[in-house]
């Protein structure tokens, strides 16, 4: 596990994997709070947030357990990503089981984590190595997640017609691509 000059990680780290009840308390008050105020931000309850949470700990000790995990920020911000992530994809899941059909088959629990866990890793590889581009290409792109016109792009970067604003995102989003495909995790993610 690497520090990154968070000397709890290990700490932290160390109380899932044993089970040890003094450090996961400490987790909770460190990264629970932060939890609660997003899912209840975005349409949750308080109930959505104490599952997210839980099913969060549980999936990153059960990957501790598994292989080492490098951190690239402090603990508390990848569990509290690892949070945003499972309750974005419990909203993107609601908003299906509305348009489907009312029979719908239940959610198989241990596939769905299995799945979560294989989403976190996908989230963790393009961070990654999203943060391995140039600083023009991370802000580019920025700018193009973040739906921002190519007009609007044209202008902060001082580029001379919106062709080569979209000539800048392709060739950034292809660079991105090629990190990722060349990572040998990526064979591994593919391959489940």
């Amino acid at each position: 596990m690497t520090n990154m000059g968070n000397e709890n990680t290990n700490y932290f780290c160390n109380s899932l994997i044993n089970g040890d009840n003094i450090g996961i308390n400490k987790i909770y008050q460190l990264v629970y709070p932060k939890v609660l105020k997003f899912v209840l931000k975005n349409s949750g309850q308080r109930e959505d947030a104490e599952d997210v949470f839980q099913r969060a700990l549980i999936q990153l000790s059960a990957r501790l357990k598994l292989k080492r995990i490098e951190f690239h920020s402090s603990f508390e911000a990848y569990l509290f990503t690892i949070c945003m992530n499972l309750w974005r994809r419990d909203l993107n899941l609601k908003k299906r089981r509305v348009t489907n059909i009312p029979n719908q088959e239940h959610f198989d629990e241990q596939s769905d984590s299995i799945q979560e866990i294989l989403e976190q890793e996908k989230w963790e590889l393009y961070t990654e190595m999203f943060n391995k581009l140039s600083d023009n290409c991370k802000e580019v792109l920025g700018f193009y997640y973040n739906k921002v016109s190519y007009a609007d792009i044209v202008e902060k970067f001082s580029y001379t017609t919106e062709s080569v604003a979209r000539q800048r995102v392709f060739k950034c989003r292809k660079k991105l691509s090629e990190l990722v495909k060349k990572d040998r995790r990526f064979k591994q993610i593919k391959a489940i």
